[in-house]
């Protein structure tokens, strides 16, 4: 059963891959809009709650936070929010150009976007949780 679990994700993606390929299903295009959707209305919505996604991320890894990380949480909510708008936004407007355009931006470009913006950030939170005194 174990085995199952672990397999099951790799079998949907080839699944997902071959209908791609031998169908010419344009509807599978429609993946990224919906996955970049589902993560932006995670971080927006979470923004008008009492407590964003993030800080609820960093209050189970740290547990109680400062007000300074609190703000620092929030901040970063924006950001995120504004990385995944830019995913949904671009993802929407690859499904109108070539498969060749829609597999370069959303198979690798927002990929990269996601990567480099992980890549700027954490450096900027280690930083930052040292200058208000915070063990990392």
């Amino acid at each position: 059963m174990k085995k199952i679990k672990t397999l099951f994700p790799i079998i949907i993606s080839l699944c997902v891959i071959g209908g791609f390929y031998y169908t010419k299903l344009n509807s599978l295009k429609l993946y990224p809009v919906l996955m970049n959707f589902v993560y932006f209305m995670l971080f927006f919505i979470s923004l008008f709650q009492e407590k964003s996604f993030i800080q609820r991320i960093a209050q189970r890894i740290d547990g109680e936070l400062v007000p300074e990380i609190i703000d620092y949480t929030r901040n970063l909510t924006y950001v995120w929010t504004c990385v995944t708008g830019f995913n949904l936004f671009m993802s929407l407007l690859t499904l109108f150009y070539s498969n060749k355009v829609w597999a370069i931006y959303n198979g690798c470009i927002s990929y990269c976007l996601i990567g480099l913006t992980f890549i700027i950030e954490y450096p900027i939170r280690i930083w930052y949780k040292r200058k208000v005194g915070v063990k990392c």
